[in-house]
């Protein structure tokens, strides 16, 4: 007997399976509550869906599983849940936050009864502690760990290390840490990054990345990164440097952000130094040239038509240019 339970569920009561000898195969998409699949003994295959968060007490116990993927949105998993499931040789958390529950008998112990299983997850997680406490075996998982910068190009740039055996990488964001995330790009294996060209700026983006991976040859499974913030600088434009020292001539390189025209340097001091635009901008970047006038300090101002924003550079002439 196969049963399917889809996320339009989002939860059962307890015992609800209780010793359904004949039920062999289990689908879920919702939280599972107490003993709700004990002493199903002829269970031996249940597929946990990412809309699952809870495992109740003795969810499992004395089913007749070999291996099972417990999905990064698991939160929590109950006292006994795996109790006597004396078939059980792999447990996959992929959850770095999982907590998993002990009770104070030996139906509430996790794995009793259970000596080989071996427990898969995040190094440091709640499943290392877990193994620690039981005594059994445990083997990292490795997960991407992304890394986040803004570019010139007020861009959010997004890079992660590689994972073994995987399959894809879906890349998400959203506006607050623990907002509604949404998918923005499926990237198959080979280059670990990402550019979001669609941002905002003055505004912050969370994003993280979700590694779709191959376990143990036959285990589809799914781990989440690290969660990355950053923040779209507002500035319409934006200096290679805040001081510059001229020796006869210099280069100050300038980006401006997108929507933003005419721009315009005013020199407070033009016998000290001159300057002039390069020949053309490339993509939003041109240089201003700078001329060496005679010795001292001044400043240049940058401005535009699009919004009130002004950019500023402090200039030293150490040595004027010939004539």
């Amino acid at each position: 007997t196969d049963v399917s339970i889809s996320q339009d569920v989002e939860s059962f009561g307890n015992l609800v399976f209780e010793n359904c000898k004949n039920l062999m195969t289990v689908k879920i998409q919702s939280n599972i509550g107490e003993e709700t699949f004990k002493g199903c003994s002829s269970l031996k295959s249940v597929v946990l869906g990412e809309g699952v968060e809870n495992i109740g007490s003795q969810a499992f116990y004395g089913t007749a599983i070999s291996k099972i993927v417990i999905p990064y949105s698991v939160k929590s998993v109950g006292c006994g849940a795996f109790n006597s499931c004396t078939n059980l040789t792999d447990v996959y958390a992929l959850s770095k936050n999982i907590e998993w529950h002990d009770g104070w008998d030996d139906d509430d112990e996790m794995f009793s009864n259970n000596s080989k299983v071996t427990l898969h997850g995040i190094a440091g997680s709640g499943t290392d502690n877990c193994a620690q406490m039981y005594g059994i075996s445990f083997v990292p998982i490795d997960y991407a760990q992304v890394n986040i910068e803004v570019n010139n190009d007020n861009e959010a740039v997004l890079e992660w290390s590689a994972v073994e055996n995987v399959q894809k990488y879906t890349v998400y964001r959203a506006e607050k840490e623990n907002g509604n995330y949404a998918a923005l790009s499926e990237i198959v294996t080979g280059d670990c990054k990402y550019t979001d060209r669609n941002v905002e700026r003055g505004k912050t983006y969370y994003y993280f990345v979700l590694s779709q991976m191959l376990l143990d040859n036959e285990l589809t499974a799914t781990i989440q990164s690290n969660i990355v913030k950053t923040y779209i600088d507002d500035l319409a434009i934006k200096l290679s440097c805040d001081s510059i020292n001229v020796n006869k001539t210099a280069t100050l390189y300038l980006w401006a952000s997108k929507n933003v025209d005419n721009v315009e340097y005013k020199i407070d001091d033009p016998q000290i130094v001159s300057a002039e635009w390069g020949d053309n901008w490339v993509g939003n970047k041109v240089a201003l040239k700078l001329y060496g006038e005679k010795k001292g300090e001044t400043k240049i101002t940058i401005s535009n038509d699009y919004n009130s924003d002004i950019a500023e550079v402090y200039v030293t002439v150490s040595q004027g240019r010939i004539k």
